[in-house]
């Protein structure tokens, strides 16, 4: 891609490099080829843990929400876990008894069932949205930053390296944010 390549708004190759820092060889073409084509790719990490890719790629909006969204799949399938579990673990029970119990549980028409079922969707296609829009998503969130940077700023490339690049802080928040934050909101409120 050439440095002086528009990216969009007047964001040069060079300009978007500069704010993204690591991974350059990966975005910057992608962002090239948006501009002039589908607005669409696959990005693997966001789609495998998107509230620490956005939070690595400093999107903290975009973060908090994918955590507030997650964190609610994984509550709702906290009842069938619960009812699977619940059993008095001070009696023993038998092979026969804990089968007859999970199949209760895996009736079709069972609440928790269903209620698991829709937070399973819902995670999904919202990795799956996620995977296939990330790219974009950052794409437009690099051009907006590198156009107020270079609008309002005195020291660009000090600027550019304090709003753009990664933050492995973020990316630890998002990833154990998703995966702690539902057992504790769970223990809280008793699901």
């Amino acid at each position: 891609i050439p440095k002086d390549m528009d990216l969009g708004e007047g964001v040069t190759a060079d300009e978007a490099k500069q704010f993204v820092i690591t991974n350059t060889h990966r975005y910057i073409p992608k962002f090239a080829a948006m501009k002039v084509g589908s607005k669409v790719s696959w990005n693997w990490l966001a789609f495998l843990v998107p509230s620490a890719w956005y939070l690595s790629r400093k999107m903290y909006s975009k973060g908090i929400l994918s955590i507030i969204l997650l964190v609610a799949c994984a509550l709702l399938s906290y009842p069938l876990a619960g009812s699977i579990v619940m059993p008095d673990s001070s009696s023993m029970m038998g092979m026969e008894a804990q089968s007859a119990l999970v199949q209760s549980v895996l009736d079709v028409g069972t609440p928790q069932l269903i209620l698991a079922i829709i937070g399973f969707v819902l995670e999904l296609g919202f990795k799956i949205f996620t995977g296939i829009f990330a790219d974009l998503h950052y794409r437009n969130h690099t051009i907006d930053n590198v156009v107020e940077i270079k609008n309002n700023s005195e020291n660009i490339t000090d600027d550019m390296r304090k709003k753009g690049g990664v933050s492995f802080l973020g990316l630890l928040i998002g990833f154990f944010a998703v995966q702690y934050l539902p057992t504790i909101v769970a223990y809280l409120f008793n699901l």
